[in-house]
């Protein structure tokens, strides 16, 4: 397929297949989405599909996967290259092992709040975020990392982000009916906001192994999205902090204006809930290196850049500060001998 050998198969949807393939010269290993045939000759499915591989690349994010190549089968139907990503979807992840730790679940969740951050920075709502679209690794250390998948229904919003025409003008429904926000459900206009709902969707289920609505039908789904207020997580999950608790039921809320109003809002909730856990003797935070700490610690989103006078007195201080605490340890050492 291209300049690729096909070595086997990733998974396949309604839509697409995907297939693991390497570079025969390089050994470079990819994943290539094909579109099937009948959806290839459709101009709005095939404009969405390539609408993909755009949104991606103006994000520019390392919580994406990155995708770089397109191109077309002899028989006409399009496919994307893609980084394969060793590891397995979030849902997969539930599925087999039941609800996550809450340390594997807030490593999970900072990273997808960092790519949908990212994405949104530039104009871009996912409208499809789901742990089928998550995709979770192990690092070196054996903490989970994760990388957003499948940006093929996104709404552009800016207009510094050109698409070809894709029918995704309001009033279209678009998504995945489990995780639709009340305004997807009803076909009005999404922002960011759409997402967070999702996204505590996600953490809910993540947490809990289940839906926070316990109801079987996609109308009756869809009318839950509208009517229905969500189980709390804890309810399902004894040992479930009131801080996990309040994050993903405010991302559930009805009403956008009453939601997170920003991925920030939820990467900063996340970061002081997993530093109260620290506190609570639990044993984590593994925070990415775009965290600042020290401001969470305070209080405050940002700490104030310091002025030069005090940065330039700040390393006398910190030496003085260190030649106390010796002094100090001698002396109490010397009296107590």
């Amino acid at each position: 397929m291209g300049e690729y050998q096909i070595t086997g198969v990733l998974g396949h949807g309604g839509m697409t297949q995907v297939f693991a393939g390497v570079h025969p010269v390089i050994g470079k290993r990819v994943a290539i989405k094909i579109l099937h045939a009948r959806y290839s000759q459709d101009d709005d499915l095939l404009a969405r599909f390539i609408q993909e591989a755009q949104a991606v690349n103006q994000v520019g994010s390392d919580r994406i996967v990155d995708i770089f190549g397109f191109g077309h089968l002899p028989d006409g139907r399009a496919y994307l290259v893609m980084s394969q990503v060793d590891g397995q979807p979030l849902s997969d992840l539930i599925e087999a092992g039941g609800p996550l730790a809450t340390t594997q679940a807030h490593s999970i969740f900072m990273d997808v709040a960092s790519a949908l951050a990212a994405a949104h920075s530039v104009g871009i709502v996912h409208r499809d975020v789901k742990p089928s679209n998550i995709m979770v690794q192990t690092d070196p250390s054996g903490a989970f990392r994760a990388q957003v998948l499948d940006f093929g229904v996104a709404k552009l919003l800016s207009t510094d982000v050109h698409a070809p025409g894709v029918s995704t003008v309001d009033g279209t429904l678009i998504g995945t009916p489990l995780y639709m926000s009340p305004e997807q459900v009803r076909g009005q206009p999404v922002d960011a906001r759409s997402d967070a709902y999702a996204l505590g969707i996600s953490m809910f289920q993540a947490l809990t192994g289940e839906i926070p609505f316990d109801v079987g039908y996609d109308m009756d789904i869809a009318l839950a999205h509208l009517e229905k207020q969500p189980r709390a997580p804890s309810s399902l999950r004894q040992n479930l902090s009131q801080e996990w608790d309040r994050l993903i039921l405010d991302c559930l809320e009805k009403d956008p204006a009453r939601r997170p109003q920003s991925m920030e809002d939820i990467q900063t909730r996340l970061v002081q809930l997993g530093v109260s856990a620290t506190r609570g003797g639990t044993g984590y935070v593994d925070l990415p290196s775009y965290v600042n700490l020290q401001a969470v610690l305070a209080g405050v989103d940002q700490e104030p850049s310091p002025s030069p006078a005090s940065s330039r007195w700040k390393p006398a201080l910190v030496a003085a500060a260190a030649g106390l605490a010796l002094a100090s340890a001698a002396l109490l050492y010397w009296l107590t001998t």
